[in-house]
């Protein structure tokens, strides 16, 4: 952007279907009709408010995370971030209760181990009886 941003732009708005005259399947699909202008949404810019002078190339490379990719923007100025286009659906958040989860997991291996030897005991029972 003039101003110093880099904008994520969704690929909605340049999907070569967008019709001019809307229909009702078209909307069922969400598909967004043809505008001239591209809309410019402040929370699209994922520079977070820092301006990046004289931007020359973009690279944009796929992280280990199903919905988040890395881009490096470099020039005058260089800016590396973390995007996620379709949120953060299968990243953990930070107050995640690591202690509770790993406490449940022990108690279910404790528990199934308990349940195998309960179940080798009464088969040996009815096996005698």
């Amino acid at each position: 952007m003039p101003f110093g941003g880099i904008l994520e732009i969704s690929r909605r708005f340049v999907d070569a279907r967008r019709p001019l005259e809307m229909t009702a399947d078209l909307r069922e699909e969400m598909i967004v009709p043809y505008i001239p202008e591209l809309p410019v949404a402040t929370e699209e810019l994922i520079n977070y408010n820092q301006s990046v002078s004289h931007i020359h190339g973009i690279k944009t490379a796929p992280s280990g995370l199903e919905s988040t990719s890395l881009m490096f923007a470099y020039g005058m100025d260089l800016f590396y971030t973390r995007v996620t286009p379709s949120g953060t659906f299968d990243i953990l958040k930070d107050d995640f209760d690591y202690p509770f989860i790993s406490g449940v997991m022990i108690l279910l291996i404790v528990m199934s181990y308990v349940a195998k030897r309960f179940w080798r005991i009464t088969a040996i029972r009815q096996a005698w009886s």
